[in-house]
């Protein structure tokens, strides 16, 4: 049964299926493989019905599970093999993909992904997006390798410093971002863990000597 399984993307071995009533694991890469592409390196997986798209560092798959069929989808005209390393699906039921070169949107009922034009980075590259989420207000929001963005009726918005204690600090990489029950932001990023409740930022981070608090800058993950 599809609530049986749990699909686990790896760094080195592929796309994993686990089963909760057998306790075993299968190794399903072959799906991709045998769909004349490889991909090792899994980021990120969404699922949808019969629909689980797979964030590699070779692309973004979509793979049938009824028939384990994959087929790799080109978000733009070059076919680069980009690395991709966020999906995520708004209330509008428009799809954000966060890659190694930018940010793409494929909108509700379209089947064309585009590429959804954000600053540049410091070498004037589009940079890495590697987190998205919406906020309780269905403002979309972006972490970079360089910054934090917010996108509101098709108009972005960067941030690249915030002030703390009266001073300027820069936001680092942001690797992922989560709203809590009290509409609080909260981003994980490689200087720690940076708080935003309406228009005040506070950092959690590593302080030598400081037992109780944070033993590690770099966030990956909150939840």
């Amino acid at each position: 049964k599809e609530e049986d399984l749990i699909w686990c993307g790896t760094a080195a071995h592929g796309l994993i299926q686990y089963s909760r009533s057998k306790h075993s694991f299968a190794n399903l890469n072959s799906i991709i493989v045998k769909n004349n592409n490889e991909s090792n390196l899994y980021y990120s997986l969404y699922k949808k019905d019969n629909t689980l798209l797979a964030g590699t560092d070779n692309g973004l798959y979509s793979i049938n599970l009824l028939n384990d069929e994959a087929e790799k989808l080109q978000l733009n005209t070059n076919g680069s093999n980009r690395s991709i390393q966020e999906i995520f699906e708004d209330s509008e039921g428009n799809l954000w993909i966060g890659s190694s070169d930018g940010l793409f949107l494929r909108k509700k009922g379209s089947t064309i992904f585009t590429v959804f034009d954000i600053p540049k980075n410091s070498l004037l590259q589009s940079p890495s997006v590697f987190a998205i989420n919406e906020d309780p207000y269905k403002n979309i929001w972006i972490g970079t390798n360089e910054y934090l963005a917010s996108i509101q009726n098709n108009k972005i918005e960067k941030i690249d410093s915030v002030k703390i204690n009266n001073k300027n600090s820069t936001i680092g990489t942001v690797s992922t971002i989560v709203f809590d029950e009290d509409k609080s932001m909260w981003l994980g990023t490689t200087k720690g863990i940076l708080i935003k409740k309406d228009n005040n930022f506070k950092r959690l981070n590593y302080e030598y000597g400081n037992k109780k608090g944070l033993n590690d800058n770099l966030i990956n993950d909150i939840y």
